[in-house]
């Protein structure tokens, strides 16, 4: 499951609202049996982006700049999850 933070405009982004986010994820995290990842934007407020990936990563929560490096990560967890599968049955693409 993905989640967005978009940081960019600031609106709705208490302390109290970002901790209630990353609250959200901790518990879906615990709950799901699909991965749980976050794309946290920040636009000209990087810095706070930063800060933002970081606290979710003390959470163990896989946090990524950008949808693009996103998808590239779960297509390789999903690459990696497959060939070990077909290693494990003996089974072998096309």
């Amino acid at each position: 499951m993905c989640y967005e933070m978009n940081f960019g405009l600031g609106f709705g982004n208490t302390p109290e609202a970002i901790q209630g986010r990353m609250d959200l994820l901790q518990e879906l995290q615990s709950t799901l049996s699909k991965p749980v990842f976050a794309v946290v934007t920040a636009g000209h407020r990087e810095e706070r982006g930063i800060e933002i990936r970081k606290a979710l990563a003390d959470r163990d929560i896989v946090a990524y700049p950008n949808f693009q490096r996103a998808a590239a990560a779960y297509r390789k967890l999903l690459d990696y999850y497959t060939a070990f599968q077909e290693a494990e049955v003996g089974v072998t693409g096309p």
